[in-house]
């Protein structure tokens, strides 16, 4: 398998779902998180990031072994393979689902509960991002509470900024305004299979500064209002985001006292720029007058190169004019074109080109 380093844009995304579809014998449904599902989500691009690009497709390919089989899974790694050689440059591991090993499950009854719940009716109406043209290919991302639990787990990256929208997706959906309160009461209640009971005293620590600092995030304003993106959109269903206005009532119990709020550091200043000295002026030669200029000397034939008709010649003639010292060339007897050494005792003048215009 080779690593994808090609940033997968959303018009690049749809390219390789299509020609992936096209494989496809049969028709596949897959659940998918990550990058890719909040680029290709239609609610979340009302909603202005700075996350244009992502590197690969994350799909729950445990949840669909359990629902299609093991051929099916096998077709589809095929064809994910496939398609990959015939992009230059795209990895075969664009669309992977090594995030499986880390995602919760339940022994008892063995399910992928992240899986389970995103395909429920009112989750698959709501949150299909993609649908092939061929209709042997369907994208489902994962409810939006189970996006920011798993984003919370990892939280690098684009990892604030996807929290950042799928809050404030919901704060348009029900007009939560979202607190540390709430944002947990919401987690442990949708994503129990977390566990976030059995959390150590560290890690329950670094769950709340994480989303301490998602909350803060999103109530400092750091989203620009724009006329491409209005306001509370009206016409999406409520369902997806259960129980949150029963959050903003009350004290969870588990929630000590709460702390200061997360305010990102300034940037630093940008240098003062070098002004341009004027003193600098760009160099322009003087005229010259044409009878200044050194003449061009007739170009010069070492005797190595003569006949030997010629070099007798040359020998024998009188008046040869022979090359002054410190002549570049070995040979000491040349063929001195007529002309060529004769005005040597007066100072030349170096050509100098004319100005530029």
């Amino acid at each position: 398998m080779t690593h994808n380093t090609l940033p997968l844009t959303k018009p690049m995304l749809e390219t390789l779902l299509l020609h992936l579809s096209g494989l496809l014998t049969t028709h596949v449904r897959l659940v998918v998180h990550g990058g890719a599902s909040m680029l290709l989500h239609p609610d979340l691009e009302r909603i202005p990031t700075s996350r244009i690009s992502t590197m690969d497709v994350d799909y729950l390919h445990r949840g669909l072994l359990n629902e299609y089989g093991p051929f099916v899974g096998m077709e589809l790694i095929r064809c994910i393979q496939t398609t990959a050689s015939r992009f230059p440059g795209l990895g075969t591991d664009w669309m992977n689902s090594e995030a499986d090993i880390s995602l919760p499950t339940t022994a008892a009854y063995p399910y992928d509960p992240v899986y389970h719940d995103s395909i429920q009716p009112h989750n698959v109406a709501l949150h299909t991002v993609y649908t092939s043209p061929n209709g042997k290919l369907t994208l489902v991302s994962v409810t939006p509470c189970w996006g920011i639990a798993l984003k919370l787990v990892r939280f690098v990256k684009y990892d604030m900024i996807d929290i950042g929208a799928l809050l404030r997706n919901g704060t348009r959906v029900r007009a939560v305004q979202w607190t540390p309160d709430v944002l947990e009461r919401w987690l442990r209640t949708e994503c129990s299979s977390m566990r976030y009971d059995l959390y150590d005293q560290r890690k329950l620590a670094e769950l709340r500064s994480r989303i301490q600092q998602a909350t803060t995030f999103v109530q400092v304003g750091c989203w620009a209002p724009s006329p491409s993106h209005p306001g509370i959109m009206e016409t999406q269903s409520r369902d997806s985001w259960n129980g949150l206005q029963t959050f903003s009532e009350g004290t969870h119990p588990h929630l000590g006292a709460s702390t200061a709020p997360f305010i990102p550091a300034e940037l630093p200043k940008p240098l003062p720029r070098i002004p341009h000295c004027s003193s600098q002026q760009p160099f322009i030669p003087p005229l010259l007058d044409n009878h200044r200029r050194a003449p061009t000397p007739p170009p010069f034939i070492p005797s190595a190169f003569l006949s030997s008709q010629e070099q007798v010649a040359e020998r024998d003639s009188e008046g040869t004019v022979q090359p002054p010292s410190g002549f570049p060339f070995p040979s000491s007897r040349c063929l001195m074109l007529e002309g060529m050494y004769s005005d040597l005792s007066r100072p030349c003048t170096p050509f100098i080109p004319p100005p530029l215009p």
